[in-house]
């Protein structure tokens, strides 16, 4: 790597650290699930992290949003930080399509008082999607496989509610989204993802970069 790299990786690196130091510290059982899938599961990187935990649950506290409902729930981290900040009464309905990760989530959930809170589903979204009331949901976390997001899109935003908040993750896609050479099917689906929320006047919207990319949609 050259030593200008270096430099502003060691750079990125300080200003993550600085960050969460200066943010509310995440729970023991948010370490320990990053220690766990960094030793036993495969994309570790799947789970939020630290920094975008905390704004996930401080997104859901300042919302107000008392019925959560979650499109990929991995090992749980997300679904631990969502449901931190619903309510008294508040739900949240997770929905992951990969059976193997049940044992893993229901033990997740299973640690805290949080799983009276939570309901975990497993199945295809898209599906699940269809039989579901979307416009009882005061936010909905996408975290789902980034080849399906647009036809996410056109099954979500027109069902919200108007005031109901749509998060997407991995939104930059390690920034090859803005990259011209880059044309692999999940960072095309993320591009005519993210050209469909800049073109829909129906929706308020803005890209952050933090971690991979976070998308806040506001339905009007």
């Amino acid at each position: 790597m050259p030593i200008a790299s270096v430099s502003e990786h060691l750079r990125e690196l300080a200003i993550a650290e600085y960050a969460e130091h200066h943010t509310d510290k995440e729970p023991a059982i948010l370490t320990r699930l990053t220690r766990e899938a960094d030793e036993r599961l495969m994309y570790p990187r799947m789970n939020c992290g630290h920094l975008q935990g905390r704004f996930l649950k401080m997104l859901v506290r300042i919302t107000g949003a008392s019925k959560v409902l979650e499109l990929g729930t991995y090992a749980a981290y997300s679904t631990h930080c969502l449901a931190e900040g619903l309510p008294d009464g508040g739900h949240l309905t997770t929905i992951d399509v990969n059976d193997e990760m049940e044992p893993v989530i229901r033990a997740s959930l299973s640690e805290t008082d949080i799983h009276e809170k939570v309901t975990s589903l497993i199945g295809d979204a898209k599906e699940l999607l269809t039989t579901m009331d979307l416009s009882a949901y005061d936010l909905i976390y996408l975290d789902a496989d980034k080849r399906g997001y647009p036809d996410y899109y056109h099954l979500i935003v027109p069902a919200m509610r108007s005031g109901a908040l749509l998060i997407a993750d991995n939104t930059l896609w390690g920034g090859k989204v803005a990259l011209s050479d880059c044309h692999d099917p999940q960072t095309e689906s993320l591009r005519s993802f993210n050209d469909l929320i800049a073109e829909d006047a129906s929706v308020e919207k803005v890209l952050l970069p933090l971690r991979d990319g976070l998308t806040l949609i506001y339905k009007k």
